[in-house]
């Protein structure tokens, strides 16, 4: 997984938790993307610096993250010799 995986997927439950406007997503990908690292902001960052996100959000938004619930591993059924 590559740093801007997280980083989306952060962005993307911000605006479907309606915290922020896809254009502000949209805003704050192109600022992220400008900086070098290794002063590259993560994404909830920018937003926070931004004013777009507080950080009850920003801990709301990780919450929605982490807190997932877990799907059941897929079991693949092997038919024994018979």
């Amino acid at each position: 997984m590559t740093r801007n995986q997280p980083c989306l997927r952060f962005g993307k439950l911000a605006v479907q938790m309606g915290f922020i406007t896809p254009e502000q997503l949209a805003a704050a990908l192109a600022m992220q993307e400008l900086e070098t690292p290794p002063q590259r902001r993560m994404i909830g960052l920018i937003l926070f610096d931004e004013g777009w996100l507080t950080t009850v959000q920003i801990e709301q938004v990780l919450k929605g993250i982490f807190l997932q619930p877990q799907r059941p591993a897929q079991r693949t059924v092997v038919d024994a010799p018979g």
